[in-house]
């Protein structure tokens, strides 16, 4: 979650931190530039983009969701969970007609950046893109 504020701050976004630990969510925004506030407040505000920051939602606890759809109040749901391909907290943002990116795509484009910095070469992000797809495929048949 620091990461992704302090690379939303970076790039000149207007940041606000909703956190289950109140006052690390104000010692962040203090440091950042950015601003915390309260989760009640979610309902009554409007965002461009809501990043889940959290392990809320992911394998063994996929079932979970960090939000409620009245939460929602937003353009773009980014969960940076990746296992399962498809949290409940995506498909109830796909379901009330948000745009999605699902937490595998910033894996596949982490590891890309991380071959490049290592090998000094182009990574093969589509080869990289499809070896992510077909090992969570092969996880979730697993069960």
């Amino acid at each position: 979650g620091r990461a992704v504020v302090w690379a939303l701050k970076t790039a000149g976004v207007d940041v606000a931190i909703v956190s289950r630990r109140p006052k690390k969510a104000k010692e962040l925004a203090r440091a950042a530039g950015a601003v915390a506030i309260p989760r009640a407040a979610l309902k009554h505000l409007f965002f461009d983009a809501v990043v889940n920051a959290t392990p809320v939602g992911m394998v063994p606890h996929d079932r979970a969701c960090p939000l409620k759809r009245n939460e929602l109040n937003c353009h773009v749901v980014f969960d940076l969970v990746y296992r399962p391909k498809e949290t409940m907290l995506l498909r109830m943002a796909r379901r009330a007609g948000k745009k999605t990116v699902p937490g595998w795509e910033m894996l596949v484009e982490q590891g890309a950046a991380q071959f490049e910095i290592w090998t000094g070469t182009r990574a093969p992000v589509s080869l990289m893109r499809n070896a992510v797809l077909e090992a969570l495929d092969q996880d979730e048949a697993a069960g």
